[in-house]
């Protein structure tokens, strides 16, 4: 049927199950329409089937559907099915009559690239299709597509609402335009070589026009079938209508009869698991009209798999079910100096933290939120504090979240519909306490779906989150005895509101030896047992440890370094099969080797003193890194030239500089004419690289006073600090991940504002060690002190 080679080439791979994707069981389902993005529910009848889902089951849940082509009964190889098929996830598994009834949700579509039987259990080697199509509805061409789904649509469904029950209308899921058309075509009826061509369609164009194909012909259909059964029901007289009518009845009460012994039994078990749960009255109510729902609804109804998983959602959801705090401070210390090196500040305020949660079990108002560069340990801490109070830990990701149904679920009337994630992940962690982290908060997004941020003050809000509502579970759920945590990058991206409830614990970044201490302890052990090597197999020298950090890394935490150092090993193991030796001792040389040379290097002082150049010190959210400001002047009209991708506060900066060295001009032996005869252009380097903040501001100032004058200046140092209109030296934030900066670059002086002494004496002690400060509280102290021919008295 298919020229597969081309279809897959429509697609790329996904790399989310690695180069050779995943093992999994395969099964073929007959008469199901099958789709992504959908939620599906099947008797288990066959022998084969049974077997497979019960071996997906004690594993992940995973397992992966594909349809049988032509004259194949069973799955033997890649032919007897069509090739690409979907992938998904057992929700649950429920006894029904004779044969057990599994739920199960389709996830993303899969490539079978192989087949193998293993203790009589068919599994595939399946690779994940990534479908690069843009289906949001910020895309206006997906906005007209569905306008026109939606007409077509319309029309079928004021159809079925004239000839059938409303029940059978067709509403489609929006959350994006691909679960959309998944969510339109699951429900119409069509056969399998359609269903295939679907699957197989990795453009929307293509997608859309076989959707609105068949739903044109299933309105030829139900057009045809109204025009039989006018006629039928014209030509049938009284007596002819009693009798099926009879008959009818006769089948059903029988099918009713037969039915009723075991169903009476599933749902009398669903009702005693629902009063174990001993939740709130309001919940059991609920629960137990959805189950006498359940038991008027028909198998085959729509409503019924839906049904059935809100039960299951509200039997497993954790109402009354808590772990038992570990009180024991001493082993949450413990644990967290295990589990991370140094972090003494954090440490303590976390245990501080405990010690109250101890004391009044829990505390109103406080949400920590961990804040610094990536790979410091924000996510691992909070891991740790599960661990350390002996509370189950889920986590979230916010970054990327802009629809508020993330967080509050999506009403029940939807077709798929799905709670939230909130929701979602108290049912996984089987307590009403766990530790649950909200990952990444500073990235969470907003559009026309509404702001997800909105739906999390009610979360955090200690006031409201004990009657916490999900639109899909629609019932209050009680938030107040979770353990919230957050994490963020940089606070300025977080919304003012959300802000407000949060306590800041700031995370700074490592110095270098914390870094290598961090390797020996964690980082180099970790990747030899992850190679398949025992602890002592390599050996790393702390020089060689120190190269990593120094010229091949940069950056605050040591996630990088954790990459090198698995690179050098995976490098020597591949080696040691290579030429059968495996080196035991890395020392620098073989660093170099392994990696091809450095890739940073540090000692980045000029050779000589400058003109016009003054180094400066940045903070970013990767850390601190050092900036060089440069001045030059030259003929003209005393105009300002700024560049460099310099933001508002850097250029207002610049402006300020030459109207404060204009006031003091005479002070600084400044040839007042160069103002009017000369431009002056103002750069810092990488300019593709954004830059603000108003610390640059003496750097700025000491650039173009020292083209003015013709001063040189000193080499060896940096400085930070804001400057005022008056030449006043205010105080900077961030000057641990800036003096960390000026250490790696091999800078020995460095001037601060006066302010922030206080702040560097807190320092670790090999950083002030390495730093000879000098603190200025105005810019005319300064300029005492870095010019080489400069020496004007204050």
């Amino acid at each position: 049927m298919d020229n597969y080679e081309e279809i897959i080439d429509n697609f790329s791979f996904d790399d989310d199950y690695g180069e050779d994707g995943i093992k999994a069981p395969i099964v073929s389902i007959e008469n199901l329409n099958l789709v992504s993005n959908n939620f599906y529910s099947v008797n288990l009848d066959n022998e084969d089937l049974v077997n497979s889902i019960a071996k997906a089951s004690k594993t992940n849940g995973i397992f992966a559907v594909y349809q049988l082509k032509a004259n194949r009964k069973t799955i033997s190889s890649t032919k007897s099915v069509y090739e690409i098929g979907v992938l998904a996830e057992i929700e649950s598994i429920v006894p029904n009559n004779k044969y057990m009834k599994m739920n199960f949700r389709t996830l993303s579509k899969v490539y079978l690239s192989d087949v193998f039987k293993s203790d009589g259990i068919v599994y595939g080697h399946l690779i994940k299709l990534n479908d690069e199509n843009d289906y949001s509805f910020d895309n206006p061409e997906n906005i007209t597509y569905s306008g026109v789904v939606k007409s077509a649509l319309d029309k079928l469904n004021a159809l079925i609402m004239e000839n059938q029950s409303s029940k059978d209308r067709i509403e489609p899921n929006t959350v994006d335009y691909n679960v959309f058309l998944d969510s339109i075509f699951s429900r119409l009826d069509i056969d399998k070589k359609i269903t295939q061509e679907y699957i197989n369609a990795n453009d929307k164009k293509e997608r859309t026009k076989i959707v609105i194909d068949t739903i044109n012909k299933s309105i030829v259909t139900v057009e045809v079938l109204k025009t039989l059964q006018d006629k039928t029901k014209d030509a049938m007289d009284k007596n002819q209508k009693d009798y099926i009518l009879h008959e009818q009845l006769k089948i059903i009460k029988n099918e009713l009869n037969a039915d009723k012994s075991g169903a009476k039994n599933i749902f009398d078990a669903y009702r005693n698991d629902i009063k174990k749960l001993k939740a709130p009255k309001e919940v059991e109510e609920k629960a137990f009209k959805e189950i006498e729902k359940l038991e008027q609804t028909p198998l085959t109804s729509p409503d019924y798999p839906s049904t059935l998983q809100y039960i299951e959602l509200i039997k497993d959801l954790p109402w009354n079910t808590r772990t038992k705090d570990t009180k024991d401070l001493k082993l949450a210390k413990e644990i967290l100096d295990r589990d991370h090196y140094g972090l003494k500040d954090v440490k303590d305020r976390i245990l501080e933290y405990l010690a109250i949660l101890n004391n009044k079990k829990a505390i109103k108002g406080s949400i920590i939120c961990f804040v610094g560069p990536p790979g410091v340990g924000k996510t691992s801490i909070a891991n740790s504090i599960a661990n350390a109070t002996n509370r189950n830990f889920v986590r979230m990701s916010l970054g990327g979240i802009k629809d508020e149904a993330d967080i509050r679920g999506h009403m029940r009337t939807y077709v798929g519909s799905m709670p939230g994630r909130i929701i979602s992940l108290m049912k996984k962690a089987r307590s009403k306490n766990p530790v649950f982290l909200f990952d990444e908060i500073d990235k969470i997004g907003q559009d026309f779906r509404g702001d997800p941020s909105s739906a999390l003050l009610e979360v955090l809000d200690s006031s409201q989150n004990s009657d916490f509502t999900d639109r899909y579970l629609e019932l209050p759920y009680d938030l107040s005895e979770v353990l919230f945590i957050t994490t963020a990058n940089s606070l300025d991206t977080i919304p003012e509101a959300l802000l407000d409830r949060l306590e800041i614990i700031r995370i700074e970044g490592y110095t270098d030896e914390e870094k290598l201490n961090i390797a020996k302890k964690y980082l180099v052990p970790k990747s030899l047992e992850n190679a398949g090597l025992n602890k002592d197999a390599i050996k790393f020298e702390d020089e060689a440890l120190y190269r990593l950090i120094d010229n091949y890394t940069r950056e605050s935490g040591v996630r990088e370094l954790e990459r090198k150092v698995q690179s050098i090993i995976r490098k020597l193991v591949y080696k040691k099969y290579m030429e059968d030796d495996l080196i035991k001792k890395v020392d620098v040389k073989t660093v170099d080797k392994l990696l091809e040379g450095p890739i940073f290097e540090y000692n980045l002082v000029d050779k000589k003193d400058s003109v016009g150049k003054a180094v400066g010190l940045a903070w970013t959210r990767v850390g601190g890194d050092t900036i060089n400001v440069e001045a030059q002047l030259m003929p003209g009209d005393g105009k300002l030239n700024i560049t460099g991708n310099l933001g508002k506060v850097m250029q207002e900066s610049c402006q300020l500089a030459i109207s404060y060295l204009k006031a003091n001009y005479e002070y600084y032996n400044i040839d007042k004419k160069k103002f009017k005869d000369f431009d002056i252009h103002v750069h810092v380097p990488e300019g593709a690289i954004p830059k603000d903040g108003p610390s640059a501001g003496i750097t700025i100032t000491t650039a173009i006073l020292s083209a003015l004058t013709d001063q040189k200046i000193n080499r060896y140092f940096a400085m930070t600090g804001e400057i005022t209109l008056l030449g006043n030296v205010l105080a900077i934030g961030g000057l641990k991940e800036k003096a960390l900066a000026a250490k790696r670059m091999k800078i020995k002086d460095l001037i601060l504002p006066m302010e922030n002494k206080k702040d560097f004496e807190k320092l670790p002690k090999n950083i002030k060690e390495s730093l000879n400060v000098h603190y200025v509280n105005n810019f005319k102290e300064l300029s005492k002190i870095i010019f080489i021919d400069g020496d004007k008295d204050a």
